[in-house]
């Protein structure tokens, strides 16, 4: 079966988690850019299994991948119009599947947006434990609404 073609207006939960995205981007943009500001040239961008820096990039790095980030998020806010167009390994045949679908998109941009600090973080600091409590929050939220959308059949 064939994803269904399913209208998705403006709604308050949407424009709720429309909000939440813009003021947590202006947060986590000013910490971004804060960071940036104080982290030298070049900064370690890969650790070895002990902790200690193998790589070094420039600190524009953080930039462009914070950039990289914030678009990723956008585009899931993006997709939360259209739930015909996710990736799923089950098909959404009706409503209820499709308005978690929506749920599902909204709540992974704000997830992917918490990785901006999480990587700023990284760059500056070298700790990578943020990032990896942020990716595991990405994969519950993909595995928990996958398994949500799955039983709305």
């Amino acid at each position: 079966m064939h994803n269904l073609l399913f209208k998705v207006g403006r709604t308050r939960e949407g424009m709720l988690f429309e909000g939440a995205f813009v003021v947590l981007a202006l947060l986590v943009w000013a910490f971004a850019l804060l960071l940036l500001h104080h982290t030298p040239d070049m900064a370690p961008t890969h650790l070895e299994l002990s902790g200690q820096p193998d790589q070094y990039q420039s600190k524009w790095h953080l930039l462009v991948s914070c950039i990289i980030l914030s678009l990723a998020a956008l585009s899931c806010l993006v997709l939360a119009y259209f739930p015909h167009l996710a990736n799923l390994p089950v098909s959404v045949n009706n409503s209820r599947q499709a308005a978690l679908v929506v749920r599902m998109s909204r709540t992974l941009a704000l997830g992917l947006l918490l990785f901006v600090p999480a990587l700023a973080l990284r760059l500056t600091t070298g700790s990578p434990i943020l990032g990896w409590v942020v990716a595991g929050l990405i994969v519950l939220i993909l595995m928990v609404f996958t398994w949500l959308v799955h039983r709305a059949r």
